[in-house]
């Protein structure tokens, strides 16, 4: 549990190993990886597909494939729809490479105790 207050209202930090090891596995790791290398090294190169040719099949400008690719833009669920029928995948497949990555991306700089009660 990591919301708990105690009676007194008084909150103390208590580093248990259970807890260390949740807290640590979120830390010190790598930028996980983009969605643009899958993209393109998972589907346009193998299945030898130009970013326009996938582009024009799934109706969006050009741009927006281009810019996923080399890492400027993000796959929103609208392109991940997309890419779902284009390329039979799951629309959670490409949202959830997104959003580990961004996780990853942005982990902030300051670090927080987490609120553990005494006497509950």
């Amino acid at each position: 549990m990591l919301w708990v207050f105690s009676t007194s209202d008084a909150l103390t930090w208590i580093p248990t190993e259970a807890l260390k090891s949740r807290i640590s596995k979120y830390h010190g790791y790598r930028t996980a990886t983009h969605p643009d290398v899958i993209l393109l090294k998972e589907f346009l190169e193998p299945l030898e597909l130009t970013q326009k040719t996938l582009a024009t099949h799934v109706g969006v400008p050009v741009q927006r494939i281009n810019e996923i690719v080399r890492g400027k833009r993000g796959v929103t669920p609208e392109t991940a729809w997309l890419l779902l029928e284009a390329l039979c995948t799951t629309p959670e497949f490409w949202l959830n490479l997104q959003s580990v990555h961004d996780l990853s991306a942005n982990r902030p700089e300051h670090h927080v105790q987490p609120l553990i009660a005494i006497g509950m």
